[in-house]
């Protein structure tokens, strides 16, 4: 057993133990002070004033920054080669050229990621972004989330692959 595994293991099984033998009996007194009873003119109700609520309950949305439109666009590059290979893919095979383009694309979002750490949720960004960017070129909503989520997949898959 590892030492942080041990440790784990000692919190999980000791925590409710100590749980169990603590004290749990509070005595409150039956009155409080006379300082402490509530006064009968605490709180003046009648120069109460009414605000209004504003009038717009949404939050205003920032426009994108430039950054996170580059980084839409390498995911809808990289999602629209995700679907270029599955069209070849059922034709008899993928091309070394689009292999090629898509691990570039997945090398450039990995860059990206890299780059973004501390800044930003990249993976929110890049999801919603290049959704946007794929919509804007007229393509099926379903057929974007799918894509999109193919392509983050692919990157995450080549980060655990550089980890190990």
């Amino acid at each position: 057993m590892t030492p942080c595994s041990d440790l784990i293991t000692r919190r999980i099984v000791l925590l409710p133990i100590h749980y169990r033998t603590a004290r749990s009996s509070v005595t409150l007194p039956a009155t409080f002070p006379t300082s402490l009873q509530p006064r009968e003119n605490a709180v003046d109700h009648t120069s109460a004033v009414n605000v209004p609520a504003p009038p717009s309950t949404k939050v205003a949305r920032r426009p994108p920054t430039s950054l996170e439109n580059y980084i839409g666009l390498q995911v809808a590059a990289a999602a629209a080669v995700l679907l270029q290979m599955l069209a070849e893919f059922g034709g008899g095979g993928v091309s070394p050229v689009t292999k090629n383009s898509f691990c570039d694309l997945i090398g450039e979002l990995f860059e990206l990621q890299r780059a973004t750490v501390g800044y930003f949720d990249f993976d929110v960004v890049a999801h919603k972004r290049g959704i946007a960017v794929l919509r804007e070129n007229d393509i099926p909503l379903a057929v974007a989330e799918f894509a999109v989520d193919e392509a983050l997949a692919a990157l995450r898959h080549g980060i655990k692959l550089l980890l190990n």
